[in-house]
């Protein structure tokens, strides 16, 4: 995995295709990906550093339980997708809408 950092803490996995820039502390479902840096920093600008986990969806997604537990029978994966999206739109960043594209 090849990994660009950026001064500000931005990084872009060259290994993703589509969306690949991100500002978390790694990748996991409450990283929000981006198309580019610039549309990182705009984010970051208007909300600062936030991630999926600040949508407090976590608590109602099956991706936030264990597999073993039985707590994650109750919910759906990926929750927080529409929030992603929603923020980004809010920070003026363009989104894919195209069925299947990995954009939040």
């Amino acid at each position: 995995m090849a990994i660009e950092i950026y001064k500000d803490e931005i990084y872009k996995d060259t290994d993703v295709v589509g969306d690949n820039v991100y500002f978390t502390n790694g990748q996991g479902c409450d990283t929000i990906w981006f198309a580019s840096v610039e549309d990182a920093r705009r984010f970051i600008a208007k909300y600062g550093r936030i991630t999926g986990q600040d949508s407090d969806l976590c608590k109602v997604c099956a991706c936030h339980y264990s597999y073993f537990d039985k707590e994650i029978e109750k919910y759906s994966e990926f929750v927080c997708e529409d929030w992603k999206k929603e923020m980004k739109r809010k920070a003026g960043i363009k989104i894919n809408e195209k069925k299947g594209a990995d954009d939040v």
